[in-house]
């Protein structure tokens, strides 16, 4: 009996710890509010994806919610910003990162997806790990509070405090349940992971995301913006216009270099150690080394 209450109490006083030290780190997650135009901000922070905030007085629009673990400190910040309700949050894409904190922040907005991003949050998934390069991971289903409630196809187009916010699908790019967002008035562009700025994309096999796709999707968004747009992705500093122009050059570059590798039969491995051009590696992060994004570019070529 003592035996047992001696490994209850050790069970007890290591949950306790766990929980102590779990929440310890995520109080040590730094958030950083960056106001865009008068009336968008973006919360970052080293975890989780870039969420944006447009506050009105007729409630707030919201992309993104990041993680699940955040949500109390997601919230904060978004009341530092405004106390207005939360009226619509738009999911970019399906990964945890980008739409976690659905069920809490959404409770009475509209969540709005694409088509692909239900099916894909509902079902179980198998997607590239997070935090070590070239692993993967499989996803759990979603509860039923954390998808989006209202889906469109193509094009989706919201009339909210006199800005047309138009919400349109880019297919097979850095998934295929992509949305992109853009506040036309403010000329602020939200394309969820679609743009790493100076790094290689992380583009996920997976789900049916493609390079081809990207280097497509990205050729569009160049044609509807100009010098003055602010874009803001998942997980880089504020970019422009010239920097998704730099980003697709270099994909370009890199559907160049494979396919040529390929025409001479090369196997992945063989085109991995010839490696891309000098100028190149400097796209290399922790996250997409150079050998997975040539792995990335194969695949879609395959």
């Amino acid at each position: 009996m003592k035996r047992k209450l001696l490994r209850i109490s050790l069970w007890v006083i290591g949950t306790l710890f766990t929980i102590t030290l779990t929440g310890f780190i995520w109080l040590s997650v730094k958030f950083n509010t960056h106001q865009v135009t008068d009336n968008i901000y973006m919360i970052s922070s080293p975890t989780g994806a870039n969420l944006t905030v447009y506050k009105s007085d007729q409630g707030l629009f919201v992309v993104d919610t990041q993680l699940k673990v955040l949500n109390f400190f997601i919230k904060r910040h978004i009341n530092n910003i405004s106390k207005q309700p939360i009226k619509y949050i738009v999911n970019t894409h399906w990964h945890p990162d980008h739409n976690g904190g659905n069920a809490k922040l959404g409770e009475n907005a509209v969540i709005i997806g694409h088509e692909n991003l239900k099916k894909r949050m509902q079902s179980a998934q198998k997607g590239y790990g997070l935090t070590k390069p070239g692993s993967s991971h499989d996803f759990k289903p979603r509860k039923a509070e954390d998808l989006p409630t209202k889906l469109f196809t193509d094009t989706l187009i919201i009339s909210f405090n006199n800005e047309d916010i138009n919400i349109f699908h880019v297919p097979n790019s850095h998934t295929d349940t992509d949305a992109v967002v853009y506040f036309k008035k403010s000329n602020v562009l939200c394309v969820g992971d679609l743009v790493w700025k100076d790094k290689f994309p992380y583009v996920d096999n997976f789900n049916e995301g493609s390079v081809l796709g990207l280097n497509k999707a990205l050729s569009t968004l160049i044609a509807i913006t100009n010098s003055n747009t602010k874009v803001i992705s998942g997980h880089s500093d504020i970019s422009s216009r010239n920097d998704m122009i730099e980003t697709n050059q270099m994909i370009s570059k890199s559907i160049d270099f494979v396919q040529s590798r390929i025409s001479k039969n090369l196997s992945l491995t063989q085109i991995q150690e010839e490696g891309l051009s000098s100028d190149m590696q400097s796209w290399a992060s922790d996250l997409v080394p150079e050998k997975n994004w040539i792995e990335m570019v194969y695949k879609s070529l395959n």
